[in-house]
């Protein structure tokens, strides 16, 4: 809400563009606003070229809103939901692994990454914050499990590990330290502190420390890229064995954990917890990842393709024929936001062709 409040503010109380942008980027609803004001045509939210999902997200906001205000006008009858807290938040004190934490509180580990996307890594921070949201029924069993010797004793063994060691980068031409440290799992307020940073002002061929890189995501086999993983959950179960054959994914250039994950139909922290990662980190190309149980069994591996740019296409339009997203397309074809489309021009793709649509 905080955020949206932002937006509201900053497309000048229009509430249609704040919540258009909420969904699809401040950064894209400006855009097409600029485009348009250049052109002499309306700034409205029903006169932007958005893409689709945009397009679709502000009336059906609307039409959900007209139904909560009077259902009984639509021959709608709700069920009350009860107004009471469903979450509550508790700070273990110490830092923690999130896999260990759910265990303790009874609770799947893909609803503890979920209900904590904020900790890109299996571990809260070494400094903290250590803030988990649970469930309110789960948070009871877990202050008893922390209070217990046992429980102690499970964090206390998923906190052991040494931290990896640093590694350095040196700044490239057209890096920035948002981009460094999302390429690394790390945040860009610990990059900045290990640097002794006040701003975000870093030159071409600077040499940044990265702190405990050697949690990232390498090119190198899966298995290799987090070696303190395993240790970090010792009491991890072997998963029951499936009659279905294991299925890898190799990565291919431009691609991100989001869109390997919808590709599978799994969801990103299964994808993530599957190969020991954040649901944050940057994945890099020739990295092959583990599909976990419960994936799509007829998707195909993604191919490489080209598409001619026709007239009047636009990004949103070629990214939902080719089922993409806007941003896979632009980092395959090293777009900026501010690139135009030209017909004839021919863009790079990977796609699976089973899932593209017609047109």
């Amino acid at each position: 809400l905080t955020y949206l409040k932002y937006l509201h503010g900053y497309f000048k109380g229009d509430w249609y563009l704040a919540i258009a942008a909420y969904n699809g980027g401040e950064g894209t609803v400006s855009n097409a606003v600029r485009r348009n004001a250049a052109a002499g045509r309306p700034t409205d939210f029903f006169s932007l070229e958005l893409r689709a999902e945009t397009r679709q997200y502000v009336p059906k906001l609307l039409a959900i809103s007209r139904l909560v205000a009077d259902p009984a006008a639509y021959g709608l009858d709700f069920t009350p939901i009860p107004n009471r807290p469903y979450f509550d938040i508790v700070d273990p004190g110490r830092q923690v692994n999130l896999g260990n934490a759910a265990d303790l509180a009874g609770m799947s580990r893909d609803d503890m990454f979920a209900l904590n996307p904020a900790f890109n890594r299996m571990t809260t921070p070494p400094g903290g914050p250590h803030r988990l949201l649970l469930p309110v029924e789960r948070v009871e069993p877990f202050r008893a499990a922390l209070a217990s010797d046992a429980g102690v004793q499970k964090l206390a063994a998923a906190t052991a590990v040494a931290p990896p060691p640093n590694q350095t980068h040196r700044v490239r031409r057209g890096d920035n330290l948002t981009a460094i440290a999302r390429r690394h799992g790390i945040s860009t307020d610990e990059l900045r502190s290990a640097n002794g940073l006040r701003g975000s002002t870093i030159r071409p061929g600077q040499v940044l420390v990265i702190p405990g890189a050697g949690a990232t995501v390498a090119s190198a086999p899966v298995a290799a890229a987090r070696p303190d993983i395993s240790a970090q959950l010792p009491e991890r179960q072997p998963a029951p064995a499936s009659s279905k054959t294991a299925r890898t994914h190799t990565v291919q250039p431009g691609e991100t954990l989001w869109g390997v994950a919808r590709r599978y139909g799994v969801t990103v922290p299964a994808l993530a917890a599957a190969n020991d990662i954040g649901t944050q980190s940057q994945i890099k190309a020739g990295t092959r990842l583990a599909i976990p149980g419960g994936a799509k069994g007829s998707v195909q591996e993604a191919s490489r393709m080209t598409y001619q740019v026709r007239r009047g296409d636009t990004l949103s339009d070629i990214a939902e024929r080719f089922n993409v997203s806007v941003r896979e397309l632009m980092t395959w074809n090293q777009m900026r936001q501010s690139t135009s489309l030209r017909a004839g021009q021919r863009l790079v793709l990977y796609v699976d062709p089973s899932r593209v649509n017609g047109g």
